[in-house]
């Protein structure tokens, strides 16, 4: 992440990160404790090299209200956050993300794939070959 020129690198990282969490493009007044725990942590900073490192709770990401799985757009929408409130960010790059592991079976895969999305084209699942190895 590179902060546009006269931001801090420390409070830019901070609202990069409160972006997709508790933070907004207006001023939110409700600070209470639910809200506090819910916050993005900055952890790890180095403006030398452009990078920081910061954690959300998984509390953020919505779970799905029929079966309580993890939903893989709530994991997109926060890692890519309200980008319009960004005015002090020249840039941000994502290269590394982790999900606890008890997370991680939250989800159960999509509930399609590629030969589901031939059905309605009338195509043969038979169709479907390997891809050659790189």
């Amino acid at each position: 992440m590179k902060p546009k020129a006269g931001y801090d690198y420390l409070a830019t990282a901070a609202h990069f990160a409160a972006e997709s969490s508790t933070g907004a493009n207006v001023n939110v007044c409700a600070a209470d404790d639910f809200t506090k725990s819910v916050d993005a942590l900055v952890y790890y900073i180095d403006p030398d090299n452009e990078e920081m490192k910061f954690a959300y709770p998984t509390l953020l990401a919505d779970r799905n209200i029929t079966d309580g799985r993890a939903m893989m757009c709530s994991v997109l929408t926060l890692s890519i956050g309200n980008n319009q409130g960004r005015g002090d960010v020249e840039y941000g790059k994502i290269y590394d993300i982790y999900f606890p592991p008890a997370y991680l079976r939250l989800f159960d895969g999509p509930n399609c794939n590629v030969v589901d999305m031939w059905r309605p084209d009338c195509r043969n699942h038979h169709q479907a070959k390997a891809r050659p190895a790189a």
